[in-house]
């Protein structure tokens, strides 16, 4: 079957396994990181920020969305003073926001925005907007220049692997039940013994033996310890809260507060969730989309505070999508592609609150659906704030030449 641009963007996460080389990192690396855990969670398509955190009683916002404009009197006014409200859907941001649990990063983006879906996103991966192609990602940066000793320093919660990781594979895990080796069902061998043999026979000692043979060898064996690690850690795991009935984020959510509580040896998780390219419909989508992250975000660390309190402030959440959408609506009661966005952190140790400045809505003029959202803080300041001090990092090593790393202060 065929797979459109419109489908891969409305993608969300898939089973699947991939068993990558090299999961230690490089040797010679500057310092270990600590013990810390960042999930970086990208909202893919190009999140509406006006309608998920907005000042939706400007005169500006109400005249640019004649229909898809949310009342302040159904909206969620996020504090008495900053003027934003978020959509409906969104409670569980406000009881978090209000808990000290929740940063919001406001007017994120760069220097001559890119409106491509794949470009921008190329941008982030590389926190880079000069590139063309992502050669290296910056996650992967981070994990050659910092190897912490563990034999699965990331995992990839999703079908397929990133683009942020590009230059440092790790493994993939979209169903944890099929993150396995598996032999053919209609052998007499005894499968246990089978897959004891292969993975003996990876283990051998092969003096002399071809470089590229001795890297294939060591990489099948470092595969076989991560599966059986990714099989065994937390496998009585049960949630201590209600997760949202139907969520389909649940499988994911649920998976990182097993290996996060029961204490496996990675620091940096990543997955996405597709559905954010609102060209029509949006109301009904945006709704949907929202409805989703909010519940399950805060059930994620409710549950960790509840089974490890010492890891939920060991843990923060990282959401970001490629760009926000158009100020105005166009005519299908949806959005274009827009320009600046906003990050949303949370966690325990966080320092919530307001960061940055809302671009300014009184600046713009019609046609409202061309106008955009202007950028007032570079995206590659949050990433140095996260790499820095939270990641035990040096921003400046990881990030490319130039990119601006003075910190925001939404992290301690």
């Amino acid at each position: 079957m065929k797979t459109t641009r419109r489908d891969f963007l409305s993608g969300s996460l898939s089973a699947g396994l991939f068993l990558p080389l090299g999961l230690k990192g490089l040797s010679g690396g500057l310092d270990k990181p600590g013990d810390k855990i960042l999930i970086v969670f990208q909202w893919m398509g190009g999140c509406d920020i006006l309608n998920t955190l907005g000042p939706m009683g400007h005169s500006v916002y109400k005249a640019a969305r004649p229909t898809l404009a949310i009342p302040t009197n159904q909206a969620i006014k996020l504090s008495s003073t900053s003027g934003l409200y978020l959509h409906p859907a969104l409670k569980d941001f406000k009881t978090m926001f209000d808990a000290g649990e929740m940063a919001v990063i406001q007017g994120v983006g760069y220097p001559k925005p890119n409106y491509s879906h794949f470009q921008a996103m190329k941008y982030w991966y590389a926190a880079d907007p000069t590139i063309l192609n992502v050669n290296k990602g910056w996650l992967a940066s981070y994990l050659d220049l910092y190897p912490s000793g563990y034999g699965i320093p990331a995992l990839d919660i999703q079908g397929s692997m990133s683009p942020v990781f590009t230059g440092h594979p790790v493994p993939v895990v979209g169903n944890i039940a099929n993150f396995q080796f598996r032999t053919d069902p209609k052998t007499r061998l005894d499968s246990k013994l089978e897959l004891r043999k292969i993975r003996a026979h990876a283990a051998l000692s092969r003096t002399g033996a071809d470089p590229s043979l001795t890297f294939t060898a060591a990489s099948e064996v470092e595969a076989f310890d991560a599966a059986a690690t990714l099989q065994a850690t937390g496998k009585s795991y049960k949630p201590a809260v209600t997760y949202p009935a139907g969520n389909p984020l649940n499988r994911a959510f649920q998976l990182m507060a097993r290996y996060i509580i029961y204490g496996l040896k990675a620091h940096v998780y990543y997955f996405f969730l597709g559905g954010f390219d609102t060209h029509s419909g949006q109301a009904t989508r945006l709704n949907t989309l929202l409805s989703r992250v909010g519940p399950v975000i805060k059930a994620f660390f409710d549950d960790l505070k509840k089974q490890n309190p010492a890891a939920a402030k060991k843990t923060i959440l990282f959401e970001w999508s490629e760009f926000s959408r158009r100020v105005g609506e166009n005519g299908n009661a949806g959005t274009d592609h827009g320009a600046a966005t906003a990050n949303f952190v949370f966690g325990p140790s966080v320092k919530g609150g307001l960061y940055g400045s809302y671009p300014d809505l009184s600046k713009l003029r019609p046609p409202y659906n061309k106008a955009n959202l202007m950028y007032t803080t570079d995206f590659r300041r949050v990433l140095a704030e996260i790499i820095d001090k939270w990641l035990g990092g040096v921003s400046s090593k990881v990030l490319p030449p130039g990119s601006p790393t003075n910190h925001i202060g939404f992290l301690p």
